[in-house]
């Protein structure tokens, strides 16, 4: 690995480090000025090896000189540098904002004021803090706190913080490629893409959840993972694999959720269980993104639907599909009892698609098991369900895909 390439590396493991700690005021700080130093010594070694770099001062020209001369955020990134070395941090603000989260739908949120002046610069810990003297006494442990950040630095006041810093690694990562190929060389397979950081530019704030019970911070987070290109699925499952869609693509969301059910259905039958997984669909139905989850309380609920939502706003998904396992309980229980305590009477699996235009699909299994626990599965009627609301837990994405509908004709 060259030098510089290894500088790169350590750029993008800061750019980590920024997005980790943009909650934590005093940690941001600190890591914003380490990316931008640390940016400044790419180039610079770069420049150190120019003797052993054939046609070197053309290729600096045309491969940065020139164009990073006409970006504004590379000018703010320098100028950024120099202060931070010569004068100090960067004057910087932040856009904050807390609530509530007791429910799935967002309208029942409890917005919490504070004061500017007190909190701005706070840590989650102190946020927290303040946010239960502020609580009403009925709060429950299922609640979540959500809190929302964007920083700005003065020098740059119309774009976010971290969208510059992704921005400037993205250029210093194309340059490296382009000096290694200059070089007929490979990148090492271990420093960061670009792309690895694209959750980091969607959207214009940044969100992350408290769970009111133990004080907990979550967050949804992307890996992208390398598909293996020798794995070769058990013979079982094969013949309703995947692959032959690349020809044949679903064209209607009764189509896809035909095609998951099909999958669900041999998947389950063939291990005995399926875990929870949440696909995005653009609008030709390719997917745009999956994640999969262990909803271990109503307040994992709660956070995971919340940033489905954000998900599909920023991604502009046109529908969704869920595949889970889920209980079947009691249904003639009173109205005001809490439905976790109703009684198991049985296990389902389930399939639900829905669309932007308000179209939902929904499949469901009862899941029965022989004496030696062997399962298999029993097509259920919609309204035989016995699941209070059942959809009520998409509420989150329902309204985020009714927003992208709502977006997507007024662009016309």
């Amino acid at each position: 690995m060259q030098r510089w390439e290894r500088r790169l590396k350590d750029l993008g493991i800061q750019l980590q480090a920024c997005s980790n700690n943009y909650f934590n005021p005093d940690l941001f700080r600190q890591n914003i000025n380490t990316f931008l130093s640390t940016a400044r010594t790419v180039t610079f070694l770069i420049q150190k090896d120019k003797s052993s770099i054939h046609d070197f001062d053309d290729w600096y020209q045309q491969t940065i000189i020139i164009p990073w001369m006409s970006e504004p955020i590379m000018t703010w990134a320098k100028e950024s540098r120099n202060k931070i070395e010569k004068e100090g941090d960067l004057d910087h603000h932040s856009e904050l904002s807390l609530s509530l989260i007791y429910g799935y739908d967002e309208k029942s949120d409890i917005i919490i004021p504070y004061n500017k002046q007190d909190l701005i610069f706070s840590n989650i810990s102190k946020l927290l803090c303040f946010a239960k003297l502020k609580l009403p006494a009925w709060v429950s442990e299922d609640s979540v706190v959500k809190i929302e950040r964007r920083w700005i630095a003065d020098s740059l006041p119309h774009i976010e913080l971290l969208h510059a810093l992704v921005f400037i690694y993205a250029q210093h990562h194309k340059i490296c490629k382009s000096l290694l190929n200059h070089l007929s060389l490979e990148m090492d397979k271990n420093i960061h893409d670009p792309t690895d950081f694209n959750e980091f530019i969607l959207g214009e704030k940044r969100i992350t959840y408290v769970k009111y019970a133990d004080q907990r911070t979550s967050s949804l987070h992307t890996i992208r993972q390398i598909f293996d290109q020798n794995f070769k699925p058990p013979p079982e499952l094969d013949a309703i694999s995947f692959t032959h869609l690349k020809n044949d693509r679903p064209s209607t969301l009764q189509e896809n959720v035909d095609l998951f059910s099909n999958n669900a259905k041999a998947v389950f039958e063939y291990f005995g269980n399926h875990i929870p997984m949440l696909t995005l669909f653009d609008e030709d139905y390719h997917p745009i993104d999956g994640s999969s989850v262990m909803l271990d309380d109503r307040a994992t609920k709660y956070i995971f639907w919340r940033s489905a939502a954000d998900k599909i706003a920023y991604l502009g998904a046109s529908s969704i599909i869920w595949v889970c396992e889920y209980w079947l309980r009691q249904g003639n229980i009173l109205h005001n009892q809490d439905w976790k305590n109703s009684p198991i009477i049985g296990e389902a699996l389930q399939i639900i698609g829905l669309h932007k235009s308000g179209e939902i699909i929904e499949i469901h299994w009862k899941i029965t098991r022989d004496d030696i626990g062997k399962p298999s599965l029993i097509p259920l009627q919609t309204e035989s369900v016995n699941q209070k609301n059942t959809l009520n837990f998409l509420t989150p994405v329902i309204n985020a895909l009714k927003r992208t509908q709502h977006n997507n004709k007024n662009k016309r």
